[in-house]
């Protein structure tokens, strides 16, 4: 079941979106309403990614593929017995990610990137051993690097890949510690070869590399909230075409002090901010601008850091109960916030002058979201639907 529902010009906020064609017809004083189409998916949908011109929806027992040119369903890749869970891409786009929470498998789907055909759309490439539980993936920059955390395993695992992403790749275990008693997702992140997460039996911050397979501790949070690395751009290690910033901060969100700490890993200093709003949830990392966006849920604002130099930018009202944050690619500066209770926030964050510059109706409960082409594609797990807006109908009066 599809519908689509024509937005109009007064939800819309905000400053002309950045690569708006020069000649597109835009009458003075009208705001284009985007559309925005809502597609029924399945229960317990966990987790969507684009590649290969399809896109990937992970729901119970199951991932969907949909033809991002016409929105139609496609092939179902059968997750038997199984339970699909985090579902992300490289960013070459070639291949996909399956997270198979229920089994402890790591699913790698060929997602046809060129001319696909029935034979070849979503074909399991290989299936590799992870732990079991609620589970999340971080992909490096490198289009080579992958880690992966369970809810119920004291391990985490990463994996280097060939350009042959069918053969198997290399394995490091890392032993990081005792899991959440309630089984809840371990927080971490991947970045030019280090790992970010956490030891839930003294709520550590560690950090693992070459040099400290065992972990390092940075400090230690109250309340276990996200994690992320913050990284140089300006120092980034260029291997095969694709560069990755070398990571020069280790932040993380403490739920129990509304806080974000930061650590310098240079020196070893931690700081931190408080003051950012009442809820602090999600976490969201955008080294192309050295900034941290934080969630709140309860105050319905997000908060932005300059982790370079540790200060608070600016808080901005958003929708209400934010679930999800994520960077919109291509539009430098473009942020995405899911509200729980349904709606869309998109701010501009070019400059400090963050700003809202759209608001719009989605479906209800968490979010996850990925793009391609002129598309953006917003799950909505409360109502087993999925969104999809296309973007270029941002555009403000200019």
């Amino acid at each position: 079941m599809k519908k689509t529902i024509h937005l109009g010009a007064a939800v819309l906020m905000g400053t002309a979106l950045a690569g708006c064609p020069a000649t597109a017809p835009v009458t003075p004083g009208f705001t284009p309403a985007p559309t925005v189409t809502t597609t029924q998916v399945g229960d317990r949908f966990l987790g969507i990614a684009a590649a290969g011109g399809q896109l990937y929806c992970g729901c119970a027992n199951y991932v969907d593929l949909f033809d991002t040119a016409t929105n139609l369903r496609g092939k179902r890749v059968e997750v038997e017995g199984g339970t699909p869970g985090p579902v992300r891409t490289f960013i070459d786009r070639r291949e996909v990610l399956v997270q198979d929470e229920a089994r402890g498998e790591l699913r790698v789907l060929d997602a046809a990137a060129t001319a696909p055909t029935p034979q070849t759309v979503g074909v399991t490439l290989q299936t590799l051993p992870v732990g079991k539980g609620t589970g999340r993936l971080s992909l490096g920059d490198d289009n080579q690097t992958v880690a992966s955390s369970a809810g119920q395993d004291r391990k985490v695992v990463s994996f280097f890949f060939t350009d042959d992403r069918g053969k198997a790749p290399a394995r490091t275990e890392w032993e990081v510690g005792a899991p959440a008693a309630d089984g809840q997702a371990r927080p971490l992140d991947w970045k030019n070869s280090k790992l970010l997460t956490v030891d839930f039996s003294t709520n550590a911050l560690k950090l693992f590399d070459g040099a400290n397979l065992t972990g390092k501790t940075l400090t230690t949070l109250q309340t276990v909230g996200p994690v992320g690395l913050g990284t140089d751009v300006g120092k980034a290690v260029i291997t095969k075409g694709a560069s990755e910033g070398v990571a020069t901060v280790a932040i993380a969100i403490d739920k129990g002090k509304d806080a974000l700490v930061l650590v310098d890993l240079a020196t070893g200093k931690v700081s931190t901010l408080t003051g950012l709003g009442k809820g602090a949830r999600q976490l969201l990392v955008d080294p192309d601008n050295g900034r941290a966006f934080v969630g709140m849920y309860d105050s319905d604002e997000v908060a932005v850091v300059d982790y370079r130099t540790q200060t608070v930018i600016t808080r901005v009202p958003v929708a209400h109960h934010p679930m999800n944050l994520s960077v919109a690619p291509p539009t430098e500066g473009e942020i995405w916030v899911g509200g729980e209770d349904g709606a869309l926030t998109v701010l501009d964050a070019k400059t400090n002058n963050v700003t809202v510059r759209n608001t719009l109706a989605i479906g209800k409960g968490d979010h996850h979201m990925t793009f391609w082409g002129t598309k953006g594609y917003v799950s909505n797990q409360a109502d087993g639907t999925l969104n999809t807006i296309e973007r270029v109908n941002f555009r403000v009066p200019h």
